[in-house]
């Protein structure tokens, strides 16, 4: 089931380093799983699929995900009225979700 597999997906990735490398499990992750969600990893990935979407009539949505593992960095996160929190130290503005 995927509940499982969201469940243990850190706890699966770091069996699979182990047994069959970071090279592969990053190649297989980034050639599967990666692939079907996000459009690259630059520029140059996502022209074609930006393209390929045009042609069929898909206007392609753009965003820009960074993660935090937490800590004591976050302290530094700021919060406005409307939600948004910048960040030193590019204190880029990002809508901050809590998905617990």
């Amino acid at each position: 089931q995927l509940e499982f597999l969201v469940k243990h997906a850190e706890a699966l990735l770091n069996a699979s380093r182990t047994v069959l490398g970071s090279t592969l499990t990053n190649s297989l992750v980034k050639y599967t799983f990666f692939r079907h969600f996000c459009a690259g990893e630059n520029s140059a990935d996502m022209k074609p699929v930006i393209h390929m979407l045009e042609q069929n009539n898909i206007g392609p949505i753009l965003d820009y995900a960074a993660e935090s593992e937490g800590g004591k960095d976050d302290d530094a996160i700021s919060d406005r009225e409307d939600g948004i929190f910048t960040q030193p130290p590019f204190n880029q503005p990002a809508r901050v979700y809590d998905y617990k």
